[in-house]
C-alpha cells in the first residue's frame, strides 16, 4: 500500500507549507529552547515541545506527514492547564496609575564601567516574592502548555503558567513574525492566590544582546481581600522596585 503525504501544519518557519513544512518546532522555532521559561523565569530550559533537539515533534523534522482524513496535530506539551477555584472573590478593586517598574533605556543595562550587565527588576521579581510570602508557592519554574503562530497577525503565540496547577499565574507571550526588533507582549493573570487576584499587562522592548528586557508598563489591577493584604502587597512592591504603588479605585 502507497501512503500519500501532506505538509507538516505543525512546523514553525514560513516554508512553503503547500510542499512541505520547515521541520522546525513550532514551539522553540528550532531553537531548542523555551523562550517563554527564558523570558518569565530568567533561565535557560530545554523547549519541552521537541526535548531540545529544535526539531518539530509532529513530523521528526522532515515537513512532511502521512496525509489522513483528518489531520490531529500532535501536543507536545504534558502539563495540564490550570484552573480557578473560586472561594470568595476579594472585593476592593485597584488599578495602577503610577509607581510602576522602572522602564529602563540601553544604558541602564550595564554599571559604569560599561561591561558588566545589570538587569532591573522586572514583574516575576515581584510575583517570585509575593506567591513565596502569601502563599508559600514557589513560581520560579514555568510550563508552556500552547505555542502557535498566527500568520494573519504575525504573531507568535505561547501561553503557559508559573508554579503549579493548583496556585500560581497564567502567563500569555505574543512576539512578532514580522520584526524581532518589534516589543514582546505579555499578561499575567494570577489563580488561586490567597487573598489577591491580579491582571497584569505590559511588553518588553528588545535590548541589543539582551533580548527582550527592557519593561514597558500597560495596565494593572488588582483585587484585595482586606486592608491588610494590601498593606503586604505595597509593602513587597516597594521592596522590590523601590516606590510605593499609586492607585486608582
Amino acid at each position: 500500500m502507497t501512503f500519500q503525504t501532506e505538509p507538516c501544519t505543525e512546523c514553525s518557519g514560513s516554508a512553503n507549507r503547500l510542499i512541505k513544512g520547515s521541520g522546525k518546532c513550532s514551539s522553540c522555532s528550532g531553537t531548542g529552547v523555551d523562550v517563554g521559561v527564558a523570558v518569565l523565569a530568567g533561565y535557560e530550559a530545554d523547549c519541552e515541545g521537541c526535548n531540545g533537539t529544535g526539531a518539530c515533534p509532529a513530523c521528526g523534522g522532515s515537513g512532511v506527514r502521512p496525509a489522513s482524513p483528518i489531520t490531529q496535530g500532535l501536543s507536545p506539551q504534558d502539563a495540564t492547564p490550570p484552573s480557578a477555584v473560586h472561594t470568595g472573590r476579594p472585593k476592593t478593586r485597584r488599578t495602577l496609575t503610577g509607581g510602576g517598574p522602572p522602564e529602563p533605556t540601553y544604558s541602564a543595562f550595564y554599571t559604569e564601567n560599561n561591561k558588566t550587565p545589570e538587569s532591573p527588576p522586572r514583574p516575576v521579581n515581584f510575583l517570585h516574592a509575593l506567591f513565596a510570602e502569601r502563599g508559600g508557592v514557589d513560581v520560579s519554574r514555568c510550563k508552556t502548555t500552547e505555542s502557535r503562530e498566527d500568520w494573519d497577525k504575525l504573531a507568535s503565540i505561547a501561553l503557559g503558567f508559573c508554579g503549579s496547577p493548583e496556585c500560581g499565574y497564567r502567563w500569555e507571550s505574543r512576539t512578532s513574525l514580522d520584526s524581532s526588533a518589534d516589543p514582546m507582549e505579555e499578561r499575567l493573570t494570577t489563580y488561586n492566590l490567597p487573598g489577591i487576584s491580579l491582571e497584569w499587562s505590559y511588553s518588553l522592548n528588545k535590548i541589543g544582546q539582551f533580548g527582550h528586557c527592557a519593561y514597558r508598563h500597560g495596565s494593572l489591577w488588582v483585587e484585595f481581600e482586606d486592608a491588610a493584604t494590601q498593606s503586604q502587597f505595597e509593602r513587597l512592591w516597594l521592596e522590590t522596585f523601590g516606590k510605593a504603588p499609586v492607585w486608582r479605585a
